[in-house]
């Protein structure tokens, strides 16, 4: 009792009692003491329940209401009297009101929440420990598996504020129907069986409901992506057999995820980024899709304006579940827009009268210079290949030599080679590698970790002083500084000596948290000599919530600190930059993650949704990581296995480990798992790489009532071209057997009648050698389950409990055999059966009749025999078999000597009457 003690605590440090899980030898004991104390309470005048068996009056309320699947309010507190005081519905008053005082005494003392939001506040609780009923919280996965559609684009980000808007949203919905709290309830085009348990942890629980939210979505994704789901909680269990409903609907192909572009939806209007991007060679205005905080049922409306006139004004289209809705990405062929000579764009998106985002003069641009699909926004550029959208060629005042139009209006290509020059009026780009052998060069203390983007150009971020660095043998007299359009001498200046070089102090001009430009250049011919774009703050910190990011930690929070700026905001690592708005522009932030690929595969910054065959790669193959450059690491098999590296790069030689590995394995284990161990010995996982053939999952699906076998290897782990067997054995004797390949296949099972099987998958040798492996084995039924599953069986019965009675008591044993399944009422299986003793010779005698207070005989068999779970059950007598509604003639009663009669009186004495059977299943022989 102790350890059950234990595990009733822990049951109440759950979010949701009910989310523990308790087997069903601990329930039946659960029951049993909650039914004895309740019992005892029910008998004694003035009896109150102790606070010691608080805890264990809920746990096993929590745990009934699971059981219960009547969507009626007023039947849960019934069922609860049937099952806990076996039908003494007298005291049914007194023991509400002992409920009531658990409930709100385990509240007092904060081991549970109570919703109150509604009228019925002690059902509504318990429905939503218990996430009972099963129909409603189905409803509730439902929900969630629309959102996880239509709003998060089938991507899953742990603890992602969203969760909370979506709380927020179904608590004002919920709020303005409280009256209808048990009828079904639609949101935009879905009806929803949602009932109290649900809407009431969106109305009173907020947290909870986010928390549950953030949970359902994380095992959807989970099995969204085929992995599988550990089944130590509740929910979970709940969730996956949902699930396996669910994929049904998807048609017998499993609703696979591919390896699809995702764009992240912007949650924070304040992150509204409308940016240029080339796509297979046409020059396009974007933003990415924005999921609106409110007013949903209002479509945003964009304002695009070039060169002062509006040239589009429309509604952005919308989508989602309405629990949430986002804008569709938006994108422009610049073509579209009407350009005189500078790209001069402005954008104004607004959403119910309000601007949630505003670009300014953000969009304008003298030119676009393209690398790939991504605008380079710097001033200093490796040389290379670029594409360039000008609208007028003839303001370029120098450009590269290797340059030429292409197809499309306005759009050249590029080759740039070290020291080219792209210039126009305003805005200068260098084509360059190293910068050390140069005559001129700013020497600045510069953030690499942040930088500064305004009006379309890049701003280096400098922590202090600004110096320029000039070389002894120049004649500054011949050089001048250009500062925001003001001139200086570099000779005004004061320098010191530095490494044989002259250090100027040009610092005295920079005003502090403002983008600013400063040249040096030649008064004798007028080139600029070094240009620099900056913008200045002192004393800054960079300080991230997490030291590195990766998988789960995909969601952090960044401040910005200064002597003139405190500024905080939170980021998703997948969009690899964090901006913070300031100073009519944005800081640019680069966040510490973790990255890591195997040859020249895509980069993760998360773990493999999925196992690997080994054979997917060499033996010569290489894992990459790339960490924060103050960060090193060690990669891993299995905890100690070392990966040896590679160079002086962070690679190591992974297929060459592996390979070596696995030939000396000797233990039952199938995978490596991947990780690596960084210098400040924290392990992420990274995937897990299978070396023997196995199943991830299932491969087959039964379909009994049709005698159909599914066949659907898809999380086969091995070669592609294996080859099985398939066998179906009955009492271990192959009754069938077929060969499959790795393709699905649907196998139609003939001949083979109604029973229990076991089915195995044996992967075939490719060698004259080798052995066959069995991969795969699993009980199955073919037909009716319930019509099974007492076949050949009967019921011995030698103990039962009374009505008013707390301990089991002895009783002359008795038998049932012939136990048919009649029909599934009221969430309970109805069966028939015959009742029979043995003799003193071993002999069947069937008591079809038996004898009343009367002498009359009465019609005993067939009896009706209502199972309560494994241990109890409810039998009357007399069952009449021509209709339909199961009606019986009576129950039992138990005489002074033991044996079950049919009398409510026997040898002069009132007999006792038979609450339920306990019975035992046993071989019929």
């Amino acid at each position: 009792m102790d350890l059950l003690r234990s595990k009733i605590n822990k049951a109440m440090k759950e979010e949701f009692v009910g989310n523990f899980i308790f087997t069903k030898e601990e329930l039946t004991f659960i029951y049993d003491e909650a039914g004895h104390i309740l019992r005892k309470i029910c008998n004694e005048w003035g009896g109150e329940l102790s606070h010691a068996d608080y805890e264990l009056i809920f746990v096993a309320l929590v745990n009934l209401s699971k059981e219960w699947d009547v969507d009626e309010k007023s039947a849960l507190f019934k069922f609860y009297y049937k099952k806990l005081l076996g039908g003494q519905e007298n005291s049914t008053t007194k023991i509400y009101n002992q409920i009531i005082k658990v409930v709100d005494d385990l509240n007092k003392s904060k081991r549970i929440f109570v919703l109150d939001y509604y009228k019925k506040k002690y059902y509504a609780t318990l429905c939503s420990h218990s996430f009972a009923p099963v129909s409603s919280i189905e409803s509730f996965f439902d929900m969630c598996w629309d959102i996880y559609c239509k709003d998060l684009a089938q991507q899953y980000i742990k603890n992602d504020s969203v969760f909370s808007l979506i709380t927020k949203s179904l608590q004002n919905k919920f709020s303005s129907s409280l009256n209808s709290s048990d009828e079904d309830f639609e949101i935009g085009s879905k009806v929803y069986s949602f009932r109290a348990g649900v809407r009431g942890l969106a109305i009173d629980e907020p947290k909870l409901m986010t928390y549950l939210l953030d949970k359902t979505m994380e095992s959807i994704h989970s099995l969204f992506s085929n992995e599988p789901l550990s089944l130590n909680k509740y929910i979970n269990v709940l969730i996956n057999n949902w699930w396996k409903k669910k994929e049904q609907t998807f048609g017998i192909e499993k609703h696979t995820r591919t390896n699809m572009k995702h764009e992240y939806i912007i949650a924070d209007y304040s992150q509204i980024n409308a940016k240029y991007i080339l796509e297979n060679g046409v020059a396009k205005l974007f933003i990415s899709p924005i999921r609106l905080l409110d007013n949903f049922n209002y479509e945003p409306y964009i304002k695009i304006k070039s060169c002062g006139e509006i040239v589009k004004h429309e509604k952005m289209i919308t989508s989602g579940s309405g629990i949430l809705m986002s804008t569709k990405a938006y994108e422009c062929e610049l073509s579209e827009l009407l350009f005189d000579k500078d790209i001069d764009i402005s954008i104004e998106i607004t959403h119910c009268n309000q601007i949630i985002y505003d670009s300014k003069d953000s969009l304008s641009r003298e030119f676009i210079l393209f690398n790939d699909s991504k605008e380079m926004l710097s001033q200093d550029c490796l040389p290379g290949i670029y594409f360039l959208y000008v609208c007028d060629f003839e303001s370029l005042t120098r450009c590269p030599n290797d340059i030429h139009a292409s197809p499309l209006k306005n759009t050249y290509s590029i080759e740039a080679v070290e020291g080219d020059v792209l210039q126009c009026n305003e805005k200068t780009v260098f084509f360059i590698g190293e910068k050390s052998n140069r005559d001129f060069y700013f020497f600045v203390k510069e953030r690499n970790d942040v930088l500064f983007r305004s009006k379309g150009e890049e701003y280096k971020v400098v922590d202090g002083e600004l110096c320029v660095d000039v070389a002894l043998n120049i004649d500054i007299r011949n050089y001048g500084v250009r500062y925001e359009g003001s001139l200086f001498k570099l000779s005004d200046f004061n320098y010191t000596i530095i490494n044989d070089r002259r250090r100027f102090q040009i610092s005295i001009l920079l005003n502090v948290g403002e983008p600013q430009h400063i040249s040096i250049f030649k008064y004798s011919d007028n080139s600029i000599c070094e240009r620099i774009n900056l913008i200045k703050f002192n004393n800054i910190k960079v300080i991230f919530d997490k030291a590195l990011y990766f998988d789960e930690e995909c969601i952090g929070t960044v401040k910005f600190i200064t002597e003139k700026y405190n500024e905080e905001n939170q980021f998703n690592i997948n969009d690899s930059e964090v901006t913070i708005p300031i100073s009519n522009g944005k800081l640019v932030l680069f966040p510490p993650v973790l990255k890591w690929r195997i040859d020249n595969g895509e980069w993760k910054l998360n773990k493999c949704a999925h196992q690997i065959w080994y054979k997917n790669f060499t033996n010569s193959s290489i894992l990459s990581i790339e960490l924060p450059k103050t960060m090193t690491c060690n990669a891993i098999l299995n905890n100690n296995d070392t990966i040896e590296q590679r160079g002086n790069k962070l690679d190591f030689k992974l297929g060459q480990t592996i390979y070596s590995l696995k030939e000396n394995i000797k233990d039952a284990s199938n995978s490596f798992s991947l990780c690596i161990r960084t210098n400040t010995d924290q392990l992420y996982f990274l995937a897990e790489i299978f070396y023997r053939e196995t199943f991830i999952d299932e491969p087959i699906y039964v379909f009994s009532n049709f005698y159909q076998i599914y066949w659907n290897p898809k999380n086969y782990i091995g070669d592609r071209d294996s080859i099985f067997k398939f066998e179906i054995l009955n009492d271990n004797v192959v009754i069938y057997s077929k060969e499959l390949t790795t393709r699905k296949e649907t196998l139609k099972i003939f001949n083979i009648s109604e029973g229990y099987y076991k089915y195995r998958v044996i992967l075939k040798n490719k060698g004259f050698l080798s052995k066959q492996k069995e991969l795969y084995s699993k009980e199955f039924v073919f037909g009716d389950e319930k019509k099974l599953k007492y076949k050949d069986k009967i019921l011995f019965i030698q103990e039962v409990m009374l009505f008013d009675s707390v301990n089991a008591e002895k009783m002359r044993p008795i038998y049932i055999d012939t136990i048919n399944f009649i029909v599934s009422k009221d969430g309970y299986d109805y069966y028939s059966g015959l009742l029979f003793v043995i003799n003193k010779d071993g002999k069947k005698i069937y008591l079809n009749s038996m004898k009343d207070e009367n002498d009359s005989f009465i019609k005993v068999n067939p009896l009706r025999i209502e199972f309560m779970n494994e241990k109890f059950a409810c039998i009357m007598y007399g069952l009449d078999t021509s209709n339909d509604e199961i009606t019986v003639y009576d129950g039992f009663y138990l005489d002074g000597m033991g044996k079950t009669t049919i009398c409510e009186r026997a040898f002069g004495k009132k007999t006792k009457g038979i609450d339920y059977f306990i019975f035992e299943v046993r071989k019929n022989v």
